[in-house]
């Protein structure tokens, strides 16, 4: 039971990602083998996700189901689902998630204050991108003086790359190529890296970053031929200012921020990334 007298409950139908077990309790994540699951609530909550379309099919058909449904969601590009709370200059759904907090009178938790830590320093790219704003900043301190610890939180996120990224990271930087004299950097992964790498190889999200750190590099783009997509692959960008990551990927029904984005690309491979290749050369035709 909840601090509003409310139960609730985290619905996610698939396996929580290893370096983020250390901060969930299993036993709180339900999971519905019904199709109708969603009969025995009186509202649906989405965070981080403003598209029916980008969410699991478990959540998509709770949320055209009737159910009464709220979002909450800083992506620039988020339409909101139900009732909407979309702020595009906040750092972070966890900075967000954090004023409600205060706003309703709740008492912020350590274990609250551990996740709103983890959803801040993420965001913000451990407080180093340009939505590290004042805001962000209190929030953090918030959050530490209710019990958050950053040492545990870096360990397990950052600290903790298993042997099956290690290997992705591998090929994605023999792949890598340099293009638009020096500020372009392009990778893939297909399906065989990934079944090659083996279990633990199927978050993708930080890889980018080896491309985007490269000296001279305004925009990152990685393809990933996951095998869970049937056949759809998914194209991460990351930009530099003042390029627009948004402006290519909602070409492709994509979504995110002006620095990262992401979409969907019909296959194959080699098709998926001539399309991202072309769409991203919009930032570079006044050249």
């Amino acid at each position: 039971m909840g601090h509003a007298g409310r139960r609730a409950l985290v619905v996610n139908p698939g396996a929580i990602p290893a370096r983020l077990q250390f901060m969930v309790n299993p036993n709180l994540i339900g999971r519905f083998p019904r199709q109708d699951w969603w009969r025995e609530f009186d509202l649906l909550g989405i965070l981080d996700c403003g598209e029916a379309d980008r969410l699991d099919e478990i959540n998509r058909q709770a949320a055209v189901s009737g159910l009464p449904v709220f979002t909450i969601d800083h992506h620039i590009s988020s339409r909101g689902l139900g009732t909407a709370w979309i702020e595009p200059d906040a750092s972070s759904t966890g900075e967000m998630t954090l004023r409600l907090i205060r706003a309703a009178g709740w008492p912020l938790t350590p274990g609250a204050a551990q996740s709103l830590w983890i959803a801040i320093a993420t965001d913000t790219g451990r407080f180093s991108y340009e939505n590290t704003t004042p805001a962000a900043l209190e929030a953090a301190r918030e959050c530490l003086l209710a019990g958050a610890d950053p040492a545990l939180v870096t360990a397990h996120i950052y600290q903790s790359i298993t042997a099956a990224e290690r290997f992705l990271q591998t090929r994605l930087l023999a792949r890598m190529e340099i293009r638009e004299s020096g500020r372009l950097a392009l990778s893939w992964l297909t399906a065989d890296d990934f079944s090659d790498a083996g279990p633990g190889s199927e978050t993708t999200e930080d890889l980018i970053n080896l491309l985007r750190d490269t000296a001279g590099v305004e925009v990152a783009l990685l393809l990933s031929e996951l095998p869970d997509r049937n056949g759809s692959i998914k194209a991460s960008l990351r930009t530099a200012s003042p390029h627009d990551a948004v402006r290519v990927v909602e070409q492709f029904g994509g979504g995110g921020h002006a620095r990262a984005a992401g979409c969907s690309l019909p296959g194959p491979l080699e098709k998926a990334k001539q399309n991202i290749v072309s769409a991203a050369a919009v930032f570079f035709s006044g050249d």
